[in-house]
């Protein structure tokens, strides 16, 4: 069995780490922003 680590990283570590695994699940819906959305962020 494998093991899971988990660690927190900043966005720009994320995308610029090759060694990363950055996977979202096949469950996950598409999200489309608005400008509601976007405004409120």
């Amino acid at each position: 069995m494998s093991q899971l680590t988990v660690d927190q990283k900043n966005i720009r570590t994320l995308l610029q780490d090759e060694d990363a695994d950055f996977l979202i699940p096949d469950y996950q819906r598409p999200y489309a922003w608005g400008e509601d959305e976007c405004s409120t962020l």
